[in-house]
């Protein structure tokens, strides 16, 4: 079987963190390991689909969050709470998203 992604990747879901998720919490590990330590603008690439950008800043708890301009992602997208999202980190500030549907 080949594998769909070719960079370092990661799998979340969204969360319910209100009426509409604000923000997409990225998983501590990675976050730490490999995303920028400062508050940077994210580019984030779905394929077929378009890129947005997204503010992103590591959380004190060592958690990356993706928050301003998230929920304009959220919508164009038509995510829903339950949504799988596979990040494939293409740079530090760039990452291709697969989104799987619940």
């Amino acid at each position: 079987m080949e594998h769909l992604c070719k960079h370092l990747r990661i799998e979340t879901m969204v969360l319910k963190t209100g009426i509409m998720p604000l923000m997409q919490w990225l998983p501590r590990n990675f976050s730490k390991a490999y995303l920028p330590k400062n508050s940077t603008e994210m580019r984030l690439v779905v394929p077929k689909a378009g890129e947005w950008s997204v503010n992103g800043l590591l959380c004190t708890l060592g958690r990356f969050v993706l928050s301003r301009r998230w929920p304009k992602f959220y919508e164009s997208n038509g995510l829903k709470v339950g949504d799988s999202l596979v990040f494939e980190l293409v740079r530090e500030t760039e990452m291709l998203v697969h989104i799987f549907r619940a």
